[in-house]
Order: C-alpha cells, then structure tokens, then sequence
C-alpha cells in the first residue's frame, strides 16, 4: 500500500507549518488549488477619511487592500484581522501592527460579541469579495452592533488554472486511510460539485475530512451530516497536531495487534 494523502484545499499551507509536516514523512501534503483570488484594480477607491478602523477577513483582502491604497492611508487605523495567519501575514508584508485578532472562531461570532468588545471604533472598514457582498453588514445588523460599516469590493474567487488537473490527481489518487483538510467554505463547495457522482458516494466513508473552523463544517455537513472533524482551535497548528495524534493512535493500534497474535 503506497503512503497517505494529506490533500489540503482551501488556502495555501503557511511556509511556518510546512516544517511540521516533516515529523510526519510517511504522509504526503497535497495542495488542492482550485480557486484563486484575483485583485480588482479600483478607479476611485472608496475615501477612507472617515475610517477609523479596518477589518482584514483573509489575506487576499490584505493583498488586494494595498494594491488599491497606499499605507500612509492605512497606518492611523485600528487594524483587525480575521485570525492569527492574517495577522501573520500583515506583519510579516507590510510595515504594520495589527491592533486586535478575532479570538473567536467566525466573523459571526466577532461581529455578535462586537459590543463586548474592547474595540472602541464608530466606523469599521472591510475590503469584501464579491461572494460576500451583504454578509457582514447582515451580522451587523441581526446582532445591532454599535459601529457603522463601510465596505468594498476589491477581489474576486475565480478557477484556478490547475483545477481540472489537480481535481484529477485526486480521483487517481485518494485512499482509504486519506485526510482531506478544508479551509475555505468556496473551495469546498467547488470541489464537492466538480467530483463525480462515484466518488461522493463513498468519499466519506475512506477519507477523513477535517474542517478548520465552524463555517467549513456548516458547508461540509450540507453534503453529508457525520464523518467530520473540526479543529479546535480553528488554526493550522490544530489541525497538524490532530492529525499527528490519530497517527499515534493508529500506530499503537496496529502494534497492540500483533503483539497480540499467537
């Protein structure tokens, strides 16, 4: 039996936590990459005069971000971030601090414990892709957070190039025993759309599937209720540390059957 899988899709696997992959040399990680992000050029960005607080739900939006504005804009602004990669991200490219990180596991829950909050801001700024258009101001509204929003369009989910390519890898590929790890909700819903009909019959029952966080697994449980993991904490590090225990166990396991064996 050749070695497992651990496909990934969604976003790309931070270059922090591709180091602990190697403790694990008998797992092979395999990027999924079907969606992209792509930047939308704005002829006249929306005036940020007003914006005394920005909240940064992914990295495509910090790229696209400082593609339509410049820092000088950005460096008097409470800077939030969706979560500790973000954050990352921000620091690590670009000469800013990021003031406060989402400590919960959804922008649902951000926005529902808002006035709660130590933030004290009246005007909060979120660069959106299309697909998110009306999301975030439908938080703020059903939880009557104190802050008014303002919001942009400034990037956008399309294919990726090797989609069709890297959607056949698996269908050759995928075992018994694989782990499938979904971080993002569109990634996810692409992915389970384009397989075939053969394949989601019983991918649940060979592959285990681990979500980051609740809103993967809101989407993932639309396809089939049981045979899901979440991370917890809704982070890479949890997800690696999950799976390095389930190959511990597994490991024990099979040496507990032959110890055991006349």
């Amino acid at each position: 039996m050749k070695g497992k899988y651990v496909w990934w899709l969604g976003s790309e696997v931070p270059k922090d936590y591709l180091q602990m992959w190697k403790e694990l040399p008998h797992l092979s990680l395999s990027p999924l990459s079907l969606i992209v992000t792509r930047s939308l050029q704005k002829d006249e960005p929306c005036s940020l005069s007003n914006i005394d607080s920005i909240y940064f739900v992914s990295k495509a939006a910090v790229k696209a971000m400082f593609e339509n504005y410049s820092i000088t804009n950005l460096s008097k602004l409470t800077i939030i971030a969706t979560g500790e990669a973000t954050a990352k991200y921000i620091e690590q490219h670009y000469p800013l601090s990021v003031d406060y990180i989402n400590p919960y596991s959804s922008s649902e829950m951000f926005f529902k414990n808002f006035n709660d909050s130590p933030l004290k801001i009246s005007k909060l700024f979120i660069p959106i892709s299309q697909e998110n258009q009306g999301k975030y101001r439908g938080f703020i509204e059903r939880y009557q957070v104190n802050v008014e929003l303002e919001e942009e369009v400034i990037y956008q989910k399309i294919e990726s190039i090797k989609a069709r390519e890297d959607l056949d890898f698996f269908g050759r590929n995928y075992q018994r025993g694989d782990y499938l790890v979904v971080t993002s909700t569109t990634s996810w819903n692409y992915f389970i759309s384009k397989l075939s009909k053969e394949i989601r019959s019983h991918l649940f029952q060979q592959v285990q599937i681990i979500s980051i966080g609740p809103v993967s697994s809101q989407a993932i449980r639309e396809v089939s209720p049981s045979g899901l993991i979440e991370a917890n904490p809704s982070n890479y590090k949890a997800i690696f540390q999950m799976i390095m225990q389930r190959e511990r166990e597994e490991k024990c396991q099979t040496t507990d059957g032959i110890d055991g064996q006349d």
